[in-house]
């Protein structure tokens, strides 16, 4: 389980309700920062819009290759690229902020925003590329906020942002990269909790994750993109992988569609060119299960000293090792850990060091990852937040049961119903382990298309763990109503849903909630 002040002014609002922004950007958080790498690279300017240098700048943006970069700007003469200019390297600031998390630096540069929009608004009024620039600015902005504690902030800017490209629409409504930008707005505002949905019908702002992941899908089918934008493509085709495994379900079509495009050898040439996107579909592989081929796109990423350091991908070979029970992941969690400077998925990593300890039968080795665990890094995202609890609780996982679930989190179905058997109940000694065993024989049966006993072992879990402050019984419940979502039958699928955001958990909760959401939205449920 592993992201206005437009037409008038909401200051008054956000003061009035100043814990509202707290809790209901929360919920969008995790979303929006996994979404935040892509949020200024739709910014595909159009070649005639582009001197020579600013368009091999922006490939080299894309590529991770800053110095080159800045470089190349640093070459650009003309005065009617000074919007285009500022853009950019605000652009390479932000990635590099959202790769560092360095917070020191995010303050320091959080003044020079309203100089990068005022050189933005400077820009041609006439051009799309305007109001849409000033937009994806504050999404940006927004998504470092975010990261960062900004909550009240990043409200604003993301209600301008919305308001903005409602505005550029409406100038220019044939415009493809306004529109992918509104399909990112579409999933954000459709991912808001419902108790709080009142404020988006507040501030005017409309949509769902169906319709999001559906207009970014029609931007992806364009007659004539790679002509007319010709990096608009990957970058949109990047938007939909993450948010269709983040909100859509591994049974949804906006899922299938995007297995079906990596498998085409045009997006395994571009992820060979940048890390980004070898990162995106690494992710996406893992997500579907598919381990090898995860393992494959991150072997193409390209390294070197020209590229910006993306340690975060350490984290993945680590992760995409540990799921085959390659004791070698060591060496990628260590290189995580001691070569990133931010916090998240320190936690995460230092865990599955213990894990691999554990496995080991080193049990001092377990219990001295687990401490580092409990006191480096932060909790903020669910993989960290999980790993704490387990570094404060003390409890040892049951070595069976964690190689069922690096295996099945890996897609080795067949050798993960191998190691359940062996997994005797009476072997068990807690509750909470038992109740797992079951979960595990549940998600292992559905993958491999065993819907019948899925279903039931899935009951079983929802029977016995409901009142439980463990997470089995919220994911058992959203992915039977998965299963029925397939089946065509709304009224159970709507049931499950609804019942996995009213169970009491802690762990990977804002994961399952917003996909439990997300389900409820493809019903059309109120």
């Amino acid at each position: 389980m592993y992201w206005g002040e437009a037409r008038f002014s909401l200051f008054f609002i956000f003061d009035f309700y100043r814990r509202l922004p707290v809790l209901l950007f929360l919920q969008m958080k995790r979303l929006l920062i996994l979404l935040s790498f892509l949020l200024s690279s739709l910014t595909v300017l159009p070649a005639e819009e582009l001197s020579p240098a600013c368009t091999e700048a922006y490939n080299n943006i894309l590529m991770l290759r800053f110095k080159k970069a800045e470089t190349l700007l640093h070459t650009e003469r003309n005065p009617a690229s000074a919007p285009i200019l500022a853009y950019l390297y605000n652009y390479i600031s932000f990635l590099q902020l959202m790769i560092d998390e360095d917070e020191a630096r995010f303050k320091q540069l959080a003044a020079s925003k309203y100089q990068v929009y005022r050189a933005l608004e400077a820009g041609n009024s006439e051009s799309p590329w305007t109001l849409y620039t000033q937009a994806m600015t504050d999404m940006q902005w927004a998504a470092l906020r975010l990261k960062f504690g900004g909550y009240t902030t990043a409200a604003i800017e993301i209600n301008r942002a919305y308001r903005l490209l409602s505005a550029n629409r409406k100038r220019f409504p044939d415009f493809l990269p306004n529109q992918t930008a509104e399909g990112i707005m579409q999933v954000l505002v459709g991912s808001v909790p419902e108790n709080y949905r009142w404020v988006t019908r507040l501030l005017d702002m409309q949509g769902t994750v169906s319709d999001g992941m559906s207009t970014i899908q029609d931007v992806l089918e364009s007659p004539g993109l790679s002509q007319r934008f010709p990096y608009l493509q990957t970058e949109s085709l990047f938007l939909f992988t993450f948010i269709s495994f983040n909100l859509g379900g591994e049974q949804t079509e906006g899922f299938e569609y995007v297995k079906n495009l990596l498998s085409l050898p045009i997006y395994k040439d571009l992820s060979g060119e940048s890390p980004l996107l070898a990162y995106a579909a690494a992710v996406f592989q893992m997500h579907a299960g598919n381990n090898d081929e995860a393992l494959a796109a991150l072997s193409r990423s390209p390294s070197g000293p020209e590229y910006y350091p993306f340690h975060y991908m350490n984290y993945l070979n680590g992760l995409v090792r540990i799921q085959k029970l390659d004791a070698g992941a060591s060496v990628w969690f260590l290189r995580y850990v001691n070569h990133y400077k931010g916090n998240s998925f320190i936690k995460s990593a230092y865990q599955r060091l213990a894990w691999i300890e554990l496995l080991n039968g080193n049990l001092n080795g377990y219990r001295q990852s687990m401490l580092k665990a409990k006191v480096r890094g932060n909790a903020l995202i669910d993989g960290d937040r999980q790993a704490l609890n387990e570094a404060e609780s003390g409890d040892m996982p049951s070595a069976c049961l964690l190689k069922a679930r690096l295996l099945f989190d890996g897609g080795y179905y067949p050798q993960v119903s191998q190691v359940l058997s062996g997994c005797n109940v009476q072997m068990l000694p807690s509750e909470k382990e038992r109740l797992e065993l079951y979960y595990r024989k549940a998600r292992n049966e559905h993958q491999l298309g065993h819907i019948e006993s899925a279903v039931l072992l899935y009951t079983n879990v929802i029977d016995e763990g409901s009142r439980q402050p463990w997470y089995y019984a919220a994911n058992a419940s959203l992915q039977l109503g998965l299963i029925y979502e397939m089946r065509g039958d709304k009224v159970k699928a709507e049931t499950c849903f609804r019942r996995c955001l009213s169970l009491q958990y802690s762990e990977y909760r804002t994961g399952i909630t917003q996909k439990a959401r997300a389900g409820l939205s493809r019903l059309g449920a109120k």
